[in-house]
């Protein structure tokens, strides 16, 4: 198997972690502050993000598609472009659903957490912190900033994902029995 759950976090993965919830944490209190996500920070922290992506340990990062002819690399960039245009994507589509409560902004930064996660922890980071955003704005009755919901829950993701890892394989293993 491609998952060794029984990895601990490399001291790179650590640095990373820190790193991109740095990150994550100034978008979340600039759109705290301004409700606004700036486009000159996206641009700044997107190629960094990518870049820092092929970094990542394979206990942490694991691309969904790996391409045995070619090296990780080139298997972690292509998963690397394909969940940030899947966050991009979703989160777009919301924001036209939603009629202005999730702003242009939110869906860059899902962009950026797709680079920054992958496809495998893109799913569990965007349904954390689009249902604890969504939890809020309905107690307030008023709209909230997304970004602190989605940059929490992509740094609890990133924390937790060898738990994750854990999850995914036992359900791979169900699967596999079943079939």
């Amino acid at each position: 198997a491609y998952v060794n759950c029984s990895m601990q976090m490399a001291n790179t993965d650590i640095g990373l972690i820190a790193a991109a919830s740095a990150i994550l944490l100034a978008f979340a209190l600039k759109d705290m502050q301004r409700q606004i996500i700036p486009n000159k920070w996206i641009m700044i922290a997107a190629p960094l993000a990518a870049m820092a992506s092929i970094f990542w340990s394979e206990a942490l990062r694991q691309p969904i598609f790996y391409f045995e002819q070619y090296d990780r690399v080139f298997s972690v960039a292509i998963d690397a472009l394909l969940a940030q245009n899947l966050a991009y994507a979703f989160i777009f589509l919301l924001a036209k659903l939603t009629r202005g409560d999730i702003g242009g902004g939110d869906a860059k930064l899902a962009m950026l957490i797709g680079l920054i996660t992958g496809v495998r922890m893109l799913v569990p980071a965007l349904a954390i912190g689009l249902a604890a955003g969504a939890l809020i704005t309905y107690a307030r009755e008023k709209p909230t900033p997304l970004a602190p919901f989605l940059a929490a829950s992509t740094i609890g993701v990133l924390l937790m994902n060898k738990r994750l890892m854990s999850v995914q394989q036992w359900q791979n293993h169900w699967q596999k029995s079943l079939l």
